[in-house]
């Protein structure tokens, strides 16, 4: 019985963890048409790491924010999304996709950015 709960409970946490990247799952950037999830690059972000400036949005993560969003990340992000590349968020939340590496423009490491519809 112990061994049947174990198994249980790993087999659930693993399926919350692929449910909380289901809402990135077939999204695609709108101007570059890359998905925007390889599995582990995308996470909310704070409404201090996403300001509207003219023509998009500036996202600022530090190191630490970017990890928390993809694992993988090696540096920070301080990126424009032009309006053509942001995507309506499906909750009240900023959410993120990022490059581990690439920080360079058009993209500055951005891959994706879904921003809530109140904004």
């Amino acid at each position: 019985m112990r061994t049947w709960l174990i198994a249980a409970l790993v087999v659930a946490f693993m399926a919350s963890g692929a449910f909380a990247h289901g809402h990135y799952v077939g999204k695609t950037d709108p101007a570059f048409g890359n998905n925007c999830c390889g599995g582990s690059d995308c996470a909310p972000v704070s409404y201090e790491a996403v300001s509207d400036v003219s023509g998009g949005y500036s996202v600022v993560l530090t190191l630490a924010q970017a990890l928390a969003v993809n694992p993988r990340a090696s540096s920070g992000i301080d990126a424009k999304v032009p309006h053509a590349r942001v995507q309506p968020s499906w909750d009240s939340d900023f959410h993120v996709c990022i490059f581990p590496n690439d920080r360079t423009s058009p993209r500055g490491g951005v891959i994706c950015l879904f921003v809530p519809m109140t904004m």
